[in-house]
């Protein structure tokens, strides 16, 4: 259930492009999609996570 609020949370970034990680010590310099590197396309927020956490127990017998 945790993950799953974790995910539902995430902020989408569509329009974000930023360098892929890794490559070795300079790295490749290719700009990826943000929602190419991660299942939600979007970063975590732990706010937004914790408050639907909290309506998914109210909401719990």
């Amino acid at each position: 259930q945790v993950r799953r609020i974790i995910l539902e949370s995430a902020v989408p970034l569509p329009d974000t492009r930023v360098v892929r990680p890794g490559g070795g010590p300079e790295g490749s310099g290719e700009y990826v999609p943000f929602g190419a590197l991660s299942t939600t396309g979007g970063v975590v927020d732990a706010y937004a996570a914790l408050k639907l956490a909290e309506e998914r127990a109210r909401e719990t017998p």
